[in-house]
């Protein structure tokens, strides 16, 4: 592929060095950053990352408030990440006794075809785009039957994915706060529950 691509100057570099240290934590910033930055070929090509102004959007950027806007999805890592969390969440669903006759299948084909609509479904309903009816999933759900325990059950599923997944405690809570706002929507229609 030839020559590396710096995305900074040694002049860059040395003002990333010189921040001082009672300066709010960046992420664009930090030592392992400045620290991939340096090694970076002092004969490559410039970028269009490296002029002043580039540098300073870079520096300037608030990645809390970055991260706050960014989709439940977005937080979770992504549709990639929800689809292992999906698989992994159904390997959890279909051993207890409580959620199996919710998520089992009659073979591998129909099993796998359930898995990937729910991955679909919660894309769109975690932030992300698509062409999933979330309205109309959560009224076909609120027509099945799921008791007030086997959603619990559901949820608690979800808390041990997400945790046995490592996802933050915040994003967690977030998930948590979700599925509550959810659990109205799926069991209206349950009566004496």
């Amino acid at each position: 592929m030839g020559s590396v691509h710096s995305y900074t100057t040694r002049a860059n570099l040395s003002r990333l060095s010189d921040a001082s240290s009672g300066s709010k934590a960046n992420p664009y910033t930090s030592r392992v950053n400045v620290s991939r930055l340096s090694t970076a070929s002092a004969d490559s090509k410039p970028s269009p990352y490296t002029s002043r102004v580039n540098l300073s959007r870079l520096s300037g950027v608030n990645a809390e408030a970055f991260v706050r806007n960014a989709s439940l999805l977005s937080r979770l890592g992504g549709e990639a990440v929800l689809s292992s969390m999906v698989r992994f969440f159904y390997g959890k669903a279909l051993h207890n006794p409580l959620t199996n006759k919710l998520f089992d299948a009659p073979d591998a084909a129909t099993l796998e075809n359930q898995i990937r609509q729910q991955i679909a479904f919660l894309k769109v309903a975690l932030g992300g785009a698509g062409d999933a009816d979330v309205p109309a999933t959560y009224a076909y759900l609120s027509t099945i039957g799921i008791s007030h325990a086997q959603f619990d059950a559901v949820v608690e599923s979800i808390m041990a994915t997400l945790r046995g997944q490592n996802v933050p405690p915040t994003v967690i809570t977030e998930v948590e706060a979700f599925c509550n706002d959810v659990r109205g929507s799926i069991l209206r229609n349950v009566a004496g529950q």
